[in-house]
């Protein structure tokens, strides 16, 4: 360890490798990412206006095809018949208190509830213009829930619940059915989606393995938060790989490698290697983190971080398993460094990890189509696998995935890359002519 560090505060002290390996690299992250910031604001600030403030400046819109997702909800592409305006009416027999008003009434999954404490007289005329030939059936009651539940507030703003995949879809088809209207420009297409945001109001999605109900707005704080430290991360993953090449290239290339090894010894020198690269990696969270908190600050206001103590321990959790995860990514890719002499290696290494992470996504997200208790499970056994529940774990605030398939994770994740540093060290001392 002792020599490791001399040898870190020798190089250090070199000015090419100082400027290299920590001024321009260092530099240039910081620029990434007040610019990922500053555009997540002009995202966030977007979408919080409605559309219709500044449609009339847009080009036009072309006209988008969903009989496609028709199909895939319904089996057919064709409009649903004329839409049934179900009110139901009290019934003691009953469990829930109520009872549709007839047989051609009997809920089903795919249809629209609006629950309200006076459903007959609820006046429910713009939510018809919406759903007609785009949902069988809109139910009018106080506890009737299919996938779709439009409720309101004590402040009587409307809020709307996908309790599935499917019931999304129906929202889908809600607010692209006026494509098959003769809109020519996007300024009006716009003003119709700005309409319907005023009809449904937030909109929640269900997710069996989440904590709550899933935040689908601007007004999500956890969305620029989530976006934002993970590209952080992401950047300090890809200066530590590189820095890592860039290391043993710089001796390498200069013909001094194998004296410096001779010198002070093969496993120090290593471990000096990952002390420069963890050093690269320090300085540029020291810069990025006081610039993502006022950022987001800026983004979401002053309070955003107060707004997250609920889930502080979710989140330290979270980032835990994020910093082990994406540390064992760059582990495995720094073998390809070290066996870049083998093609086949150096390839295998480095973009297996990447072909699992995408497989292990596109299973997680194909689960959602079947709405049971196994999916769940799945779901919940690739969250908690390295490398293959990446995806889920970059979106776990949003999702609010459980704690402990996140301390699994990370867990896990700590493990193997611990275990990969040891045999990265052993390979190195064995096979240093390699390098």
């Amino acid at each position: 360890m002792i020599r490791a560090l001399r040898l870190v505060w020798s190089l250090m002290r070199i000015p090419h490798v100082t400027v290299s390996l920590f001024l321009v690299p260092t530099a240039l992250s910081l620029v990434f990412v007040f610019v990922q910031l500053v555009v997540t604001g002009v995202v966030v600030r977007t979408a919080e206006v409605k559309p219709r403030a500044f449609g009339d400046r847009l080009k036009e819109q072309p006209r988008q095809d969903v009989r496609t997702l028709r199909g895939i909800l319904y089996g057919s592409k064709e409009p649903r018949q004329k839409l049934i305006i179900c009110r139901w009416h009290p019934d003691p027999s009953s469990s829930t208190g109520e009872s549709p008003p007839s047989p051609e009434c009997s809920p089903d999954r795919l249809d629209v509830a609006i629950q309200s404490d006076a459903p007959e007289s609820l006046d429910v005329e713009m939510y018809r213009s919406w759903f007609d030939g785009e949902a069988d059936r809109l139910h009018v009651c106080r506890t009737c829930d299919p996938d779709v539940v439009i409720s309101f507030g004590p402040d009587g703003k409307p809020k709307t619940e996908a309790r599935s995949i499917f019931g999304l879809g129906v929202l889908v088809l809600a607010v692209t059915k006026r494509d098959s209207m003769r809109i020519e420009h996007r300024a009006e297409y716009l003003q119709v989606i700005g309409d319907f945001q005023d009809t449904i109001g937030s909109m929640f999605m269900f997710i069996p393995e989440a904590s709550g109900f899933v935040e689908l707005s601007a007004s999500n704080a956890l969305i620029p938060f989530t976006a934002n430290v993970v590209l952080v991360v992401m950047i300090a993953v890809w200066l530590a790989l590189r820095a890592h090449r860039k290391v043993l290239e710089y001796f390498s290339q200069n013909g001094v490698l194998l004296p410096l090894v001779a010198a002070t010894g093969k496993r120090p020198f290593y471990l000096a290697v990952w002390m420069l690269t963890g050093a690269r990696v320090s300085c540029f969270l020291m810069g990025s983190l006081p610039m993502l908190y006022f950022g987001l600050q800026s983004i979401s206001g002053k309070g955003v971080f107060e707004s997250f103590r609920p889930d502080a321990g979710m989140l330290l959790v979270w980032a835990v398993a994020l910093i082990t995860t994406l540390g064992f990514l760059t582990a495995i890719a720094s073998i390809s460094d070290l066996k870049h002499r083998d093609s086949m290696f150096a390839l295998l290494y480095r973009y297996l990890p990447f072909a699992v992470a995408i497989l292990g996504a596109s299973l997680w997200a194909g689960s959602f189509i079947l709405a049971s208790d196994s999916s769940t499970s799945f779901r919940l056994a690739v969250a908690s696998t390295p490398i293959l529940g990446l995806m889920p774990l970059l979106i776990a605030p949003i999702l609010k995935l459980p704690a402990w398939v996140l301390a699994l994770h990370g867990g896990a994740s700590l493990v193997a890359l611990l275990a990969l540093l040891r045999a990265n060290t052993t390979w190195f001392a064995a096979h240093l002519e390699e390098v």
